[in-house]
């Protein structure tokens, strides 16, 4: 018999959210090096979101404000390996569109390698 998943949970990352955070971007984006990950944390640790399924963050988001007046950037998105195929990825993005909304942007854009 298979265990249900714990509910996803988005919201802001918190302080203490940055070391298990590390482990997820290292575990999403194996191409970067130490470096390059405490660099992009540090960079937009203001808008960060995190998706968590009990105490496990399993995905999340980056964004600020684009050089246009009114989008918002999301420039850093991503779920873990493990959890692909879950719906965290649909759950995230959708979020990310009403998070902004509310932030009072008027569009979005995303940066994808």
């Amino acid at each position: 018999m298979n265990n249900p998943l714990p509910p996803l949970v988005i919201r802001s990352a918190r302080m203490t959210d940055w070391p298990q955070l590390r482990k997820a971007v290292r575990n999403i984006f194996g191409h970067m090096d130490e470096e390059q990950i405490s660099f992009l944390l540090r960079r937009h640790h203001g808008a960060t979101v995190v998706a968590c399924r009990g105490r496990q963050i399993v995905g999340y988001y980056q964004f600020y404000p684009h050089a246009d007046a009114g989008v918002a950037w999301m420039n850093h998105f991503g779920v873990i390996p493990d959890h692909r195929a879950n719906g965290e990825a649909d759950a995230l993005l959708a979020f990310f569109l009403r998070h902004a909304k509310t932030c009072g942007f008027d569009s979005i854009a995303l940066d994808a390698f």
